[in-house]
């Protein structure tokens, strides 16, 4: 195992690839047999069962592998704080869960995480990721090319398309969040909840800045490490 301290962001991209690409390979992989196995062999019910299976197929080989990576996380990851934060929005591992013991362990394996837990007692200040470049373009996801990025963040602040550059000294409650969304029944007339999703957020001066996180060519856990990492360069830029 290696003793070198790894990057958030490498920790985050190799538990996508560990967890969360295989399971849903197995979905797909399930889903497609459905019709492959018609043609083949004509319609039954029993192929139907092809996707359940493929299901918790996907579900096992999840809860066996998450705690792997999470242990593996735990131990090589500089910054356990944020790397909890950013696998939280990756939805690699469950919200609040940073002192939970979920998860299909050995004991030996339940032992090493209850040890790896009292790293979140230790404060350890903000640290820099090397991984993240000097200044970073977020681009709208869209069908047509985009000549001009929607924001460029930097260590300086938050530069909006088409209306100005915020200093991360005026910026305020930079954040992922949750919005929820309210539909009309069909049925019966009423109002009640449709789901939610995610929006970039952040404060300045009396105005709120909003960005979907749907309308956006980046992961929720990317976009929030890039503002964690760029006020905390700003940060200790004022400090020394």
């Amino acid at each position: 195992m290696s003793t070198l301290p790894i990057t958030v962001r490498s920790a985050i991209i190799r538990g996508i690839g560990m967890v969360r690409v295989p399971a849903r390979q197995i979905l797909a992989i399930t889903s497609l047999s459905i019709p492959v196995v018609w043609l083949i062999f004509g319609f039954s019910w029993l192929t139907l069962l092809h996707f359940p299976i493929g299901i918790i197929v996907a579900s096992i080989y999840s809860s066996r592998m998450r705690p792997k990576w999470r242990l593996w996380a735990y131990t090589n990851a500089a910054d356990i704080h944020q790397l909890q934060r950013a696998a939280e929005l990756a939805e690699l591992l469950h919200v609040g869960s940073h002192d939970s013991m979920r998860g299909w362990m050995s004991l030996p394996q339940r032992r090493e995480l209850t040890e790896l837990l009292n790293r979140f007692d230790q404060d350890m200040g903000f640290v820099d990721d090397p991984d993240i470049p000097e200044e970073t373009k977020v681009y709208e996801r869209t069908l047509v090319s985009v000549e001009h990025p929607i924001l460029v963040m930097n260590d300086k602040g938050i530069t909006v398309y088409e209306e100005s550059t915020f200093s991360w000294g005026e910026i305020e409650n930079e954040r992922i969040a949750n919005v929820g969304h309210m539909g009309r029944n069909r049925l019966w007339g009423n109002k009640e909840s449709s789901g939610t999703s995610r929006s970039f957020r952040f404060n300045c001066g009396s105005k709120q800045y909003e960005f979907p996180m749907a309308d956006i060519k980046m992961a929720a856990w990317e976009l929030d490490l890039l503002t964690y990492i760029y006020r905390g360069r700003w940060a200790e830029n004022h400090n020394s």
